[in-house]
C-alpha cells in the first residue's frame, strides 16, 4: 500500500525500468488481484507479491510472498516475460 511516489523511488533507486507501478492508494487493487490480508493484525493491509500484467490487463502470473518480511520471487515475473 505503498504510495506511487514510493514506488517509483523504489524503481529508481534500484535500477528498475520500463515498467508500470501499481499502488494501492486510493484503489481497489488488493480486493481486485485477492492480495488483501482478511485476518489478523495486519488485517486490511496487502500481502507483499508481485503481479504480472500485459498490456491488455490480462494477469500473467502472481508471485504470493508467505511471509511479508519476504520478497516477491522477481525471477517469477522475468520468466514470465521472457
Amino acid at each position: 500500500m505503498d504510495l506511487p511516489f514510493a514506488a517509483a523511488r523504489f524503481c529508481t533507486i534500484n535500477g528498475i525500468d520500463n515498467v508500470m507501478t501499481a499502488s494501492g492508494f486510493r484503489s481497489d487493487f488488493g480486493e481486485d488481484y485477492g492480495v488483501m490480508i482478511a485476518e489478523g493484525p495486519l488485517r486490511g493491509l496487502y500481502a507483499r507479491c508481485l503481479v504480472v500484467i500485459d498490456r491488455d490487463g490480462k494477469v500473467l502470473g502472481v508471485s504470493l510472498c508467505d511471509e511479508t518480511t519476504d520478497e516477491p520471487d522477481y525471477g517469477f515475473a522475468a520468466r514470465l516475460l521472457s
